[in-house]
């Protein structure tokens, strides 16, 4: 079964809509870049402001705010009307889920004691915190579900967006992912590059090390295949796909116009990448306009959804010597 995508909504370094991402691929934009010890990619959630009351934000946090925001550009994006709410889900995705939160619980129980500890705090802190807000905020009744599995998350997300509507447990799922930036990120980081921090990054070169943190938050509007689409459909989901099997892909798949690449400048994954055999089909990366975190991806397949209106084949590495294989096509 495919799944055709109507709406998307992004938050990232290069701002809080999907238009300013989209402006960001063509040269339009550029990403905020936070330097302090070394550059970090900051997203902008600001805008949220002007859709919810500083009442209704007022014990939301940062990244609940990202998911919020990436939502509501979302299905504005899409522009239809979410009649039915008890026919549309909610599936979101996070590696890390809302870290300075989860941290400042921490803080409040160590500093506090048991019966001290921040309650809005600990409430907050949960995965499923932004995807119980998107569904409060919108009034949506269907079901709701959070998943975390660090690099193979968006798969999963797709996956079960996939399962709910092919099984008629739903008509619509609003289906997304991203990871916010903490200082404990910040000093994993600084441990990794030893001191010596890029300027930006360069997710093709392969052959050195120009990994930056970064942030951010992508949602797709996802329904059956047979409804019209502006962005085309997603095919497949495939989340443990080997080199071998890539490049056979590659070589055999028709209408295949580019290979978009979750490179983020680990020299590490980008010893695997290098061993992907493209041959004549143009190579994109799209990590130095909004940084690296797990959840990523959900933004590099927004970015191959925008660049290519044809099939598109993007290939994310996961970290443990496989790929994530996400192909689109034209509706």
């Amino acid at each position: 079964m495919v799944l055709s995508v109507l709406g998307m909504g992004a938050v990232s370094a290069l701002g809080g809509s999907i238009d300013e991402f989209r402006a960001g691929l063509e040269g339009h934009g550029k990403p905020f870049i936070e330097v302090a010890e070394f550059p970090v990619y900051r997203a902008d959630s600001s805008g949220l402001q002007n859709k919810r009351s500083q009442r209704a934000l007022r014990r939301i946090d940062s990244f609940t705010r990202m998911a919020l925001l990436a939502s509501f550009d979302a299905i504005k994006d899409s522009g239809i009307a979410l009649k039915d709410m008890g026919r549309t889900g909610i599936i979101f995705g996070s590696a890390f889920g809302p870290l300075n939160t989860t941290f400042a619980f921490q803080d409040s129980l160590i500093d506090d004691g048991d019966k001290c500890a921040s309650p809005l705090h600990f409430a907050a802190s949960v995965h499923n915190s932004p995807a119980a807000q998107v569904s409060i905020q919108m009034g949506i009744d269907g079901p709701v579900q959070t998943l975390s599995a660090f690099n193979h998350t968006v798969s999963g997300v797709l996956e079960l967006a996939r399962s709910w509507i092919e099984n008629g447990i739903v008509d619509t799922v609003i289906a997304g992912a991203g990871d916010e930036y903490c200082p404990l990120r910040g000093y994993a980081t600084a441990r990794m590059l030893n001191g010596i921090a890029p300027s930006g990054i360069q997710p093709l070169d392969f052959d050195k090390c120009s990994y930056l943190p970064g942030e951010g938050f992508a949602v797709f509007i996802l329904a059956n295949g047979e409804k019209p689409s502006k962005y085309g459909v997603l095919k497949k989901t495939s989340v443990r796909v080997g080199i071998d099997e890539s490049n056979s892909i590659l070589k055999d798949g028709k209408n295949i116009k580019a290979l978009f690449l979750a490179a983020n400048g680990n020299n590490g994954e980008g010893e695997t990448y290098a061993k992907i055999n493209a041959g004549n089909i143009p190579v994109r990366a799209h990590s130095h306009l909004y940084g690296a975190f797990p959840c990523a991806t959900a933004l590099s397949i927004a970015a191959a959804l925008l660049s290519e209106e044809n099939s598109v084949l993007c290939a994310e590495y996961s970290g443990d010597g496989e790929l994530n294989l996400y192909e689109t096509g034209e509706k």
